[in-house]
């Protein structure tokens, strides 16, 4: 089972590299499950300013749209990206949560927006 260290340690530029490798390691139909905390309250944007100048390795905290572009090129499941608390929550009341999750299937490998356009073997 293919495993990623956590988002908020990574910068935003490597994101299409980081889903490109686990995507690029599961057949067809697999499902990619992702979670990350967000700068979704004044609470948790100070709790992770001061763990940051703790010199602790920094977390990058994201806002939810940025955490929602790891899923670009891929067919996010319903409910698709949710609070952590939302999702699926049936019958049970929702948890407040200050974090983000989806799951998106890995589409075929030549449907993938990440693959590189086939090259006609005449113009090679």
């Amino acid at each position: 089972m293919p495993t990623s260290p956590p988002l908020g340690y990574g910068l935003d530029a490597l994101r299409p590299a980081i889903v490109n490798a686990l995507v690029s390691s599961l057949p067809s139909g697999s499902f990619l499950a992702m979670s990350d905390g967000t700068a979704t309250s004044e609470r948790v944007i100070e709790s992770h300013r001061q763990y940051n100048e703790s010199g602790a390795l920094p977390y990058h905290l994201r806002e939810v749209a940025d955490f929602t572009a790891f899923f670009d090129g891929l067919d996010l499941v319903e409910p698709g990206v949710v609070p952590l608390g939302h999702w699926r929550t049936d019958s049970r009341p929702a948890a407040v949560v200050d974090g983000y999750c989806g799951v998106a299937r890995v589409r075929g490998r030549g449907d993938r927006l990440t693959d590189p356009p086939a090259v006609d073997s005449a113009d090679a």
